[in-house]
């Protein structure tokens, strides 16, 4: 095992953009603490278990949303059928802005999402086959 990939880690993509980062944790706060408090009453354990997670990044480090140590913003983006294999806990979509199509599917459960502004779904990308519809 090369425990080197498994450590987590600054993207270069964060050291490039450090400024649009900020402004995201910024301007999203309120969305994040909300999804924070969410979580801590209705998923507890995964709560607790993401917590400690978070609590041991390197340089005192948190992330913008508390409970998840990634975060990735897909703009209009069409994704082809997968599984998030280095996840190892749940994966949080919230679409953000006014569009038509792009529904997130999850292929085991069956079920075809069309989210929309302020809603959330969360899973587990890791065993759950996922993807989304063209926009």
């Amino acid at each position: 095992t090369n425990h080197g990939q498994v450590i987590p880690y600054i993207s270069q993509d964060l050291q490039q953009h450090r400024r649009t980062y900020g402004t995201i944790s910024k301007v999203y706060g309120e969305l994040f603490e909300w999804v924070r408090q969410l979580m801590e009453n209705y998923l507890q354990e995964e709560f607790e278990i993401l917590m400690d997670v978070t609590s041991v990044l390197p340089g005192n480090t948190l992330p913008p949303i508390i409970l998840f140590i990634s975060l990735v913003i897909n703009i209009n983006v069409h994704t082809k059928t997968h599984r998030d294999s280095g996840n190892q806990h749940l994966c949080l979509v919230i679409p953000i802005g006014h569009f038509e199509g792009g529904a997130l599917c999850l292929l085991e459960n069956g079920l075809v999402l069309e989210l929309r502004n302020g809603d959330i779904a969360i899973f587990r990308s890791s065993e759950v086959t996922h993807f989304n519809l063209d926009y």
